[in-house]
């Protein structure tokens, strides 16, 4: 767990606590060390940069060398709070899709929808440059996720389920949307991460799905145009899906 072999020493007065528990013991009692070692970065970057430029420029480094040891540690858990506080993943996708693909910015997001004879899809994100079926998992931060052999591995563990179930969804999603507009669409599969080890670019496609990191969703849906809707086809989409498919609710 992040942070764990290198600020405190296992203690078994925690066996039997859960993960996430257990993160936030090693997390508190880690605290003494991490200052520790925040000021000695801090201190090294001020002797470093007096001894090559002046005091000044030193104080400088040394502050920023400071704040780049906080931000490291923190960002570890900003990913990590999903899966260490048990809040819901789609609750934490919904409020990432509101700030960053607003109807002013022509994206429409159906939530908790239901495809017949498939588990329900969190959220179906509608816009001019493509339709994406989201599903959102939390994990642990050291919790790694990989592609072996064209199939996903979650840890040491395969999860050929997770992708199998969301692509099949999503297909049978396009399928009928299709059927019903007369001309072929096509749903890409997303499942959205957080927390986890995604491979360096924070993205992982593997049998049909991407996997993307929750906190860089918006900007790659923005960035991955996969078709050109007209302003009038995305509205035709969004009433023909609201037509078509039960869902809780939409923006």
């Amino acid at each position: 767990m992040h942070g764990r072999s290198i600020y405190v020493k296992r203690d078994t007065a925690l066996h039997g606590q859960s993960p996430q528990a257990m993160e936030d013991a090693f997390w508190d009692a880690g605290r003494k060390q991490r200052l520790r070692v925040r000021g000695a970065i801090a201190g090294a970057g001020l002797v470093i940069g007096t001894l090559v430029w002046d005091f000044r420029v030193g104080l400088v480094l040394g502050v920023l060398a400071g704040l780049a040891d906080l931000g490291y540690h923190w960002s570890g858990r900003y990913r990590s709070r999903v899966w260490r506080t048990g809040t819901q993943g789609p609750q934490e996708t919904t409020k990432i899709l509101r700030r960053n693909l607003r109807r002013r910015r022509g994206y429409t997001v159906l939530h908790r929808v239901k495809v017949p004879g498939h588990p329900q899809i969190d959220h179906i994100v509608i816009g001019r440059n493509g339709i994406w079926t989201l599903q959102s998992r939390a994990y642990a931060l050291d919790t790694t996720l990989a592609a072996y052999g064209g199939k996903l591995f979650i840890g040491e563990r395969t999860a050929p389920q997770l992708t199998a179930e969301l692509r099949t969804a999503s297909e049978a999603f396009a399928e009928m949307l299709s059927d019903k507009l007369g001309h072929q669409v096509q749903a890409d599969p997303v499942i959205v991460v957080h927390g986890g080890e995604l491979p360096r670019g924070g993205t992982l496609t593997v049998d049909g799905v991407t996997l993307v990191r929750a906190m860089t969703l918006g900007r790659w849906i923005r960035r991955h145009p996969e078709t050109d809707f007209t302003p009038a086809e995305v509205q035709e989409i969004i009433r023909t899906t609201a037509r078509l498919l039960p869902l809780a609710s939409h923006w």
